[in-house]
């Protein structure tokens, strides 16, 4: 069974809570999506750039220019496949590996998110940890899962955990509306 679903009846009126398994692809799309918000200065991106350039590119030219021109060739063929093939078939399961040991059985265990007026509480592994609306930056919704993202990290409800479409759409909306509500401009009195 994915879901698991809480009585609404045990809830104040403006809360809706949702129980679910968490899982690692959740938290490797946060650690991307995390990732990804974060610049990186042009001096550094430019250094990095230009070494492979040299790497790639100048040491084979030197090598050839040198007349060592099988060994030009083989940097070359090797940096080509290292670029294109060797390095992204290193880095494709870093995250999830990392999060697949870091996380451990966590996959089986329940975990349960709660939307109040005042913030969203998370509960799993007998722990609780309670995210005021104030932190909360972004929500974004993919196919499996509902993002709420804060400062450099996030967390994740699975859809799965929702018995019908509508609990679903009702607990995105009122997270929405909290987080609209939140972050819009007060007026002072």
């Amino acid at each position: 069974m994915n879901h698991i679903q809480t009585a609404k009846t045990d809830l104040p009126s403006d809360s809706l809570a949702v129980e679910f398994h968490p899982s690692v692809d959740d938290y490797v799309h946060i650690a991307n999506r995390v990732a990804a918000s974060i610049k990186t200065p042009p001096v550094i991106r430019y250094a990095y750039q230009f070494f492979l350039f040299i790497n790639a590119v100048g040491f084979p030219a030197f090598l050839w220019l040198n007349e060592y021109y099988i060994a030009g060739i083989l940097i070359l063929a090797v940096n080509i496949a290292a670029l294109s093939w060797l390095i992204p078939w290193f880095t494709r399961g870093g995250h999830r590996a990392y999060f697949e040991q870091v996380i451990g059985p966590r996959e089986s265990e329940i975990a349960r998110v709660e939307l109040n007026s005042k913030g969203i509480r998370y509960s799993s592994d007998d722990g609780e940890s309670f995210f005021p609306w104030r932190r909360i930056t972004a929500i974004e919704e993919t196919d499996d899962a509902i993002f709420f993202f804060f400062s450099g990290n996030g967390f994740a409800v699975r859809k799965s955990g929702f018995a019908y479409r509508g609990e679903q759409d009702a607990f995105t909306r009122l997270a929405r509306s909290y987080l609209e509500g939140e972050h819009s401009p007060q007026l002072e009195q």
